[in-house]
Formats: C-alpha cells, structure tokens, sequence
C-alpha cells in the first residue's frame, strides 16, 4: 500500500460514516397495515411513493464534507486519485477499515469538482460487471452523484459510454444513470442530458433491453414529453424491459399524459418473448419456493408447542419488515 500526506491518509481509517436515517415510524406502520392488507395494497403503497418526480435523491447528502472536516484541497486530489484506484485497498478485506478509503477518496474528489479524475472514475466501471463483487454496489450507488457534482466536464465522457455497444450492459448503464444525476444537480445541463438520451433512444431497436429502460427512465425523471412518440415506437417493437421503470401505461402517467394511474407500474406481457420466457420460470420457482416455505413453517408450528404468538401473526412495530422491491425513480 502507498504512503500518503497526512490530511490524506485519514481516509484510510475513516470506514463507514454515512449518516443513518431515522425510522419513520409512521411510515412503517402503513407498510405494516399494507402487509396485513395485501398484495394490492401494498402495490398500492409503492406506487404512491413512487410518483414525487421532481426531487432527486441525492447520496452526497449522507457524506462528509472532506475539505471543512479534514483540510482537503485540491492539491490533495493527485492523492485521492492513487486512493481510488488502490488496488490494495479495493480488495482490502470487506469488514476493513481500509476498504471504504476509495469511497471516501472519490466522494472527496466529486465535492473538489475534480473533471481530473474522469479518467481514474472511469476506469472503476468493469469492476460493475460482477455483480458479485462487494465493489460494484458502491460504485453504482454513488459514482453517478460523484460524476454529477463535477458536473459538465463529465458528459462528453459519458456520452460515449451510453452508446458505445462493445461495451457491457452494466457499464452503458451505470453511465446512463450519472447522466441522470448531472441533469438532476444542474437544471443548466438538462436540455443537454436530455438530448443525449433522446439521441441513444433513437437506437431501441441495437440497444440492449435494460438499457432501454434506464434511459426511458431516465426520460421520465427528466419529463421529456417530446420523446413520448419513441418511447410508444420502443413499446410496441417490445424493445423494452418494463421491469426496470414500467408499462407504458405506467410511463405516459408519469409524464403527466395520463390521469388514471395504472393498478401496477408494469405489465410483464410488455416484455420481450425471450425475456417473459426467464421472467415466468424465476415467477414460478419463486412461487414454488414460497409454497414450500409456508409447508415447512406450518409443519414447524404444528410439532412446536403453542406460543401467545404464532409465526403467522402480523408482527410488531419493533420487529423488522421484509424488504419492498420498490420502483425505480
């Protein structure tokens, strides 16, 4: 591992130091009531939740603030970019300090606006193609929120990653969604992000399924009406995987060209043969999963002596609730 400055090298212990939301207790106890309500009602729940458009989610609000709380400047950034693409640190061992030292490096170059550090950005996207790999997730998490506070500098990087088919699906997509970001930081730069992904979109036909609805997604976040004739042409070739951001139906509401919200955010006929074809078989496995999981745990309640409370009754408040597939934003 290299050595570096001082004020540098405090990354290196930092580890996880997000700032952690407080549970909305009222919120839960919906979802709960939800729960106990049904499948409906929980669609119902998500797609409620799903439709405040305007306002961007953006991770760089959990960070710190590298230069106030450690002196980081941008001469330190030559530094940060060795950080970032540490090889030792990037395979440090996941429970290590030293792990999260990249993370913390590229967060500190996105807040000095570093267009320098593009290139070493850039270079992490293989790492995404395993989506195994413990680095791919912070890298998808929050590299689009570092490309976005550099801001312009970095979309005629991306571009090009958006459109260039040689390319992994995960890379095109991971670059297609920090497009999305920078036209959510910066409204100067929407029309310009906007006509990127009106451009590639263009290539439904070449481009790949997911793609597709990343950028339609995209699209919508972004209302651009203007592209809702493209979007109809893609739907109707089923160009598009509606799981990513929805039916059309789903996506002519969001752009405010419907008023009747659609019972589901998309229709798995939508989708195209070969991908119905996987998405029946996983439907059904996990459907056959669950069947055998609900025989197991009546076979255990049966041969376990009574308890006031039985596994099937609707938990507490303080108990923690199953994760939600929520919609894409």
């Amino acid at each position: 591992m290299m050595s570096y400055d001082k004020l540098v090298s405090q990354l290196l212990q930092l580890g996880d130091t997000d700032i952690k939301p407080k549970p909305n207790l009222e919120k839960l106890k919906k979802l709960q009531q939800a729960l106990q309500t049904g499948p409906e009602a929980v669609t119902e729940m998500i797609l409620d939740s799903s439709t405040d458009l305007d306002k961007a989610y953006k991770h760089s609000d959990k960070w710190l603030d590298y230069q106030k709380k450690f002196g980081i400047t941008t001469q330190h950034i030559p530094e940060l970019i060795e950080i970032l693409t540490d090889k030792e640190l990037l395979w440090a061992p996941g429970d290590s300090k030293e792990v999260w030292a990249p993370t913390h490096a590229a967060r500190a170059l996105g807040q000095l606006g570093a267009a320098e550090a593009l290139p070493a950005l850039v270079s992490l996207f293989p790492i995404v193609e395993n989506i195994y790999n413990a680095n791919a997730d912070w890298l998808c998490n929050e590299l689009p929120d570092i490309f976005a506070l550099i801001g312009k500098s970095a979309i005629p990087v991306l571009a090009p990653i958006i459109a260039d088919n040689t390319l992994h699906d995960s890379q095109r997509t991971l670059a297609s969604e920090s497009l999305r970001k920078i036209a959510e930081y910066h409204s100067d730069l929407l029309e310009q992000c906007k006509d990127i992904f009106i451009t590639q979109f263009q290539h439904y036909q070449t481009n790949p399924y997911e793609l597709n609805g990343f950028i339609e997604g995209s699209l919508c976040s972004l209302k651009a009406v203007e592209a809702i004739d493209l979007i109809r042409e893609a739907h109707k070739a089923k160009k598009v995987d509606v799981r990513v951001h929805g039916s059309l139906a789903w996506v002519e509401y969001e752009l405010g060209l419907s008023t009747k919200r659609p019972k589901f955010n998309y229709d798995e006929n939508e989708l195209p043969p070969e991908l119905l074809e996987q998405h029946l078989k996983a439907k059904q496995a996990t459907d056959q999963f669950l069947e055998s999981s609900s025989f197991l745990s009546k076979a255990l309640a049966s041969s376990s002596p009574s308890s006031p409370s039985s596994p099937s009754s609707p938990s507490s408040l303080s108990s923690p609730l199953p994760p939600l597939p929520l919609p894409r934003k």
